[in-house]
This record gives C-alpha cells, structure tokens and sequence, in this order.
C-alpha cells in the first residue's frame, strides 16, 4: 500500500494488459513460430539429402557413358587392328594378282573386306563421337539437375532464417509480457 515500508527486492507493482488473454495469444504466436522453424529445418535437411543424391546420380550417370566409352575406344582399336590386317591383305593379293598367282576374284574379295573394314572403323568413330555428345548432355543434365536442388536449399535455408527471426521476436513479446513485475530497487 502507499506508504508502506519495503525491503529491496520486494515486488511494488505488477503491471498488465488490459486483455487478459493476449499473454495466450502470444504464446501460441511463439508455438507457431517454432512449429515453422521446426518445418523449415526439417525441408532444409531433405533438400540436402536430394541434393547428395542429384550429385550422386550424375556421378553414375557420367560414369556409365565414360564405361561405353572405354568400351567403344577398344572396339575401335580392335576394328583399326581389323583395318590394318585387311590393308596388308589387300596390298599382298593385289600384288600377286598383278603377277598372275592370284586370280581377280580373290584380289575383289580383299577390296570387299578392305572397304568393310574401313566402314567399320568410320561407324566406330562416329559411335564414340556420339557417346561424347552423350556424355556432355548427361553432364549438363545432372548439374542443371543439381542447380535447381542448390537453389531449392538456399530458398529453404532463407526460410528458415525468417522464421528464427519470427520466433525471436514472438520470444521477446512473451519474455516482455512476463516479466511485468517491478521490484523495489537494491
């Protein structure tokens, strides 16, 4: 009461709102803030995860196309081994054939296989020029794959940033609310 002596320390007025309820309110403002950040972290960690697993599946696919390239890179030297052993064979009947051992049909045969072989050869490069183009596509692919993931994360990340900011500021409405007591001084 006015007049009466106090002691440090002890409350000398407690100070309200006029409406008794906005405490509550502020409080489920509070709740609702952390409900957000909790949700907002939680889309963070799954954009993290797809984002690994976008990394992860560029990597196989490239690693796939660079496999059918090794592949095709070896059918290639096999068929210019191919391509080599039909040019000698062709040399050797078409010069036996011009000193008569060999007949014309034989030296036909070797032009045939030697024509064969040189297409095989030219599909087999033209194969590996496709696989590259294969592989920059795939590339390509799965980094613009892997930059819409990082865009994503950064939008989540900047989420959850405002709603920490929001559940501070509900923090410190509550925080103000309750503490409303005044204390005689020390």
């Amino acid at each position: 009461q006015e007049g009466d002596f106090v002691k440090r320390g002890d409350p000398i007025a407690t100070l309200g709102d006029n409406d008794p309820e906005y405490l509550g309110r502020t409080i489920s403002q509070k709740d609702q803030a952390q409900h957000l950040v909790n949700a907002s972290l939680s889309l963070v960690e799954q954009y993290v995860l797809k984002l690994q697993a976008e990394e992860a599946a560029r990597d196989l696919a490239v690693a796939e196309v660079e496999a059918e390239v090794l592949e095709a890179r070896s059918k290639l030297v096999a068929l210019e081994a191919e391509l080599d052993a039909a040019a000698f064979q062709e040399k050797r009947i078409t010069a036996l054939s011009q000193s008569g051992i060999e007949s014309t049909r034989q030296r036909e045969i070797a032009d045939m296989n030697l024509a064969k072989a040189r297409a095989a050869v030219e599909a087999q490069r033209q194969y590996l020029v496709g696989l590259k183009q294969k592989m920059q596509r795939t590339s390509a692919a799965g980094a613009a794959r892997i930059a819409s993931t990082a865009a994503q994360l950064e939008d989540a990340r900047a989420k959850t940033a405002n709603a920490r900011t929001n559940l501070l500021r509900a923090e410190s409405m509550v925080a103000r609310q309750r503490a409303q007591t005044v204390f005689a001084p020390r």
